[in-house]
């Protein structure tokens, strides 16, 4: 991915928003980022394959190869009185004999020794692996970082095992020299497989399903035009990397540009065919799914035949239109008489004959021949076959020849696949592939050579036990068959749902964040799993990494306001992971011998949203300053940013990446409004054990809007009478959020502000943005440092009112 060698920055931190290949850490072991390694701005993925081994080299010991885990079993615990969580016993297998392990090391440049009957291995943790035999491992702890490794296979399709897999390829083109090319999905794999065969190849079609289109269903033709397109996702647009990539859209250019290349889109209704032909050849269709099924294709098929749980299922195909006198469809209407003659092919059960239904008796509902007519100002096909002479009386025709006269006595030949791909069907296949290109126009009617799925990845679930597949990757139904989920269920902990103990780490904790930020890529989950690391030690006592600031005088506030700034200046974390990731500043009173104290700033930095509630030990009823990066949720291809289009006073209009701050009120707590004994604490013994704190009954203060004047003037002043007393009594883990969501949804003050929810705390009580820029650097005192340290200050007045603490410097 992105390899931005050179920034106007030399700060270290400021870099790694640009490096986004380089992993934590390698400079403190020595190990050159990627951005040593290469000047290509998309480097090639053996220069990252070397990086990561040296990385991997540098670390020694703390890797152990040659180890396969085969299952991973939740145990609860043996006995009573241990109060650890349950712990978890891994079988695994040695997958690389001893004598291999000196060949294995001189590929990584380290010198490996098989750990496999070591007594105990350390964790992160600090607890104990035991091995009580060779085959097994037991940890209080198992973090599963193994990314995305299972390509899907549309096992579901109907001759799927016809497709070479995107995972099979070679990293050049070579192997398909003057071929026709398919290839099916339509994600940044799909585009770069486009991409590096458009120079050997003949043609590359690249098929997919479109995104659901409701023609005629509350859509304007307008709209259903811009849908019927079957455009991707562009990343440029929806700011997400996993969306499509322009680097690689080559394919674009060849097919609008005409030279030979598809792109062909198919809708929710439909899926795709592959049958052998030709010996070698694939040919492929296009068919309804309601024709798919195991039953008798040629009745209404149940919901069960559609997608059996069990059999093989069969789709049906169309050949045409074609006159039946046709010379070029003599060979396939031979073929067909054979197998009738012989029994091997019976009308309504192999195959059917369909008219050709005119275009005019379906309703329009045709979605291609709809968006074209809105382009040319047709409100709906019935207006244009007015116009046309569709509708004329017999023997009149304005418009030219009418279509539907000259053609209606055309038929389709409607033939099972069952049939087809049998040996008895063999030959009737072969005059089809041959026969097809004359008589259709169907871009699919030309055999292909090579078809290739890049249909995407999903976790390794097959590891787990059932009861752990069933909790963390439940099955769900995508209108395709029911199947387990791509991303783990995680909470915010990154702990796996209702199994205590489990993690995930990397990739495949990317289904926190999926489709809004960068968690399932290195630039993202460099910073999560440092998140996930500091969550660890957080649950075993230890505090947040961060830092105190006493503020005491005026010098500790500036101390305070210059960190805030660096940050959003500089940081990497919460940049990268925008609207997940966020520095978190909470006060908090010093103690003091005569009953006063101050005021404590606690700053901490990249804690994921999802962590910052009430429920939490340090946020329970503290004051908390909270910002994050967001984009604006108007960003898209009509707004993108344009430099001085309007000042900081009107920040909160930004669309374009820009620093969002929130402060909230501390609540109060009575003594009465505490349970007793287990629920009450919040200790690190606590933590340790996993226990789910309940939540006091909370109050919050009263919240007045503070905007910056130009902007509370331009909503004509009516926002102070938004300002509200919310009151509610919440517990439960879960709970807690959706309630304070929801005030926060209800409550905010402002039109603008209602864009933003960046932590389940409720309403916030002073809100500041900091105008988007393209440098992403804010650095002008009048635009960008006065603002701020004016907001800063406001919020710090505010945290010391909670304890009534009567100033502050």
């Amino acid at each position: 991915s992105l390899n931005k060698r050179n920034t106007r920055s030399k700060s270290h931190e400021f870099r790694m928003r640009h490096d986004w290949n380089s992993l934590l850490g390698g400079e403190t072991i020595g190990v050159a980022p990627v951005t040593n390694r290469t000047t290509d701005l998309y480097p090639k993925a053996d220069v990252l394959s070397g990086y990561l081994k040296d990385f991997a080299s540098s670390l020694g010991k703390h890797i152990r190869y040659g180890t396969q885990v085969t299952n991973i079993v939740h145990r609860e615990s043996e006995e009573a009185a241990d109060e650890r969580p349950p712990a978890f016993l891994l079988e695994v297998a040695d997958v690389h004999p001893k004598k291999n392990h000196e060949e294995k090391s001189a590929t990584v440049g380290e010198e490996l020794q098989s750990t496999y009957h070591e007594e105990a291995s350390s964790t992160n943790s600090g607890e104990a692996c035991r091995m009580p035999k060779p085959a097994a491992v037991i940890c209080n702890r198992v973090v599963s970082a193994t990314g995305l490794p299972i390509p899907k296979k549309g096992s579901e399709i109907v001759g799927s095992d016809l497709l070479t897999g995107y995972e099979e390829l070679k990293p050049t083109g070579e192997a398909f020299e003057d071929k026709a090319v398919l290839i099916l999905g339509f994600g940044n794999a799909a585009h770069e497989t486009a991409r590096e065969l458009q120079k050997y190849t003949q043609a590359v079609t690249l098929l997919h399903r479109k995104p659901l289109v409701s023609a005629f269903a509350g859509g304007s033709l307008e709209q259903q035009a811009q849908e019927a397109a079957g455009l991707p996702r562009l990343s440029l647009f929806t700011h997400y990397p996993g969306d499509i990539r322009t680097v690689t859209m080559q394919v674009y250019d060849t097919y609008l540009l005409k030279a030979l290349d598809v792109k062909l889109g198919y809708d929710q209704h439909e899926e795709p065919v592959f049958l052998r032909c030709l010996e070698t050849k694939i040919c492929v269709w296009v068919s309804k799914s309601t024709s798919c099924g195991a039953g008798n294709l040629f009745k209404p098929q149940e919901a069960e035949e559609i997608r059996p749980a069990e059999g093989t299922r069969h789709c049906v195909v169309e050949v045409g239109p074609f006159f039946k006198d046709d010379p070029v469809a003599a060979p396939i209407l031979a073929k067909l008489e054979t197998l009738q003659v012989a029994g091997k092919a019976r009308q309504s059960h192999e195959f059917q004959w369909r008219s050709n239904t005119p275009m005019r008796s379906n309703g329009g509902s045709n979605v291609a021949v709809s968006s074209r007519l809105a382009r040319l100002g047709y409100s709906s096909m019935q207006e244009y076959l007015a116009d046309r002479g569709g509708e004329l009386e017999a023997g009149e025709n304005r418009k030219g020849l009418n279509y539907f006269e000259a053609f209606g006595e055309a038929v389709y030949l409607t033939v099972s696949t069952a049939l087809l791909s049998s040996e008895e069907g063999a030959a009737l296949m072969d005059e089809i592939a041959k026969a097809r290109p004359k008589l259709s126009q169907d871009p699919l009617r030309h055999p292909f050579d090579t078809a290739i799925r890049c249909l995407g990845w999903t976790s390794e679930k097959g590891v787990f036990e059932e009861q752990i597949q069933s909790l963390v990757f439940p099955n769900h139904s995508n209108g395709r068959g029911g199947e387990r989920s791509k991303y783990p269920l995680i909470d915010a902990r990154y702990q796996g749902h209702n199994v205590a103990g489990l993690y995930f780490a990397g990739a495949a904790a990317h289904g926190l964040d999926y489709r809004r930020s960068a968690g399932g890529f290195i630039h993202g989950f460099r910073y999560t799993t440092r998140a996930l690391y500091r969550t660890l030690m957080l649950e075993d006592g230890d505090p947040w990494p961060g830092e105190s600031i006493v503020l005491v005088k005026e010098e500790c506030f500036d101390a305070l306001f210059e960190r805030l700034l660096r940050r959003i200046n500089e940081a990497a974390g919460p940049y990268q992971m925008f609207g997940e990731l966020a520095d978190v500043v909470h006060f908090s009173r010093t103690s003091s011998d005569n009953g006063g104290g101050s005021l404590l700033a606690r700053y901490e930095e990249e804690r994921p949203v999802g962590q910052v509630t009430r429920q939490d030990r340090d946020f329970r009823c503290a004051p908390i300053l909270v910002w994050t990066f967001q984009y604006g949720k108007t960003f898209g291809p009509l707004d993108l940013p344009s430099p001085g289009a309007f000042g900081p006073e009107f920040a909160e209009l930004s669309t374009f990446l820009h620093p969002r701050l929130e402060f909230f009120d501390g609540c109060k707590l009575s003594g009465a409004d505490l349970e007793v004994g287990e629920a009450s604490t919040a200790d690190s013994k606590s933590r340790k054990q996993h226990k789910d704190v309940a939540e006091p009954k909370v109050q919050l203060l009263q919240h007045l809007p503070v905007l910056q004047p130009p902007l509370a003037a331009a909503f004509g002043g009516k926002l102070a009478d938004s300002a509200t007393a919310a009151h509610a009594s919440v517990a439960g883990l879960g709970t807690t959020d959706s309630v304070f969501s929801e005030l926060g949804r209800l409550r905010h003050p402002t039109p603008a502000q209602t864009q933003y929810s960046s932590v389940a705390l409720g309403r916030p009580s002073l809100t500041h943005a900091i105008v988007e820029d393209v440098f992403t650097d804010w650095q002008s005192e009048a635009s960008h440092k006065e603002p701020l340290r004016s907001f800063l200050a406001a919020a710090v007045q505010r945290a010391a009112a909670h304890f009534g603490i009567a100033t502050v410097p």
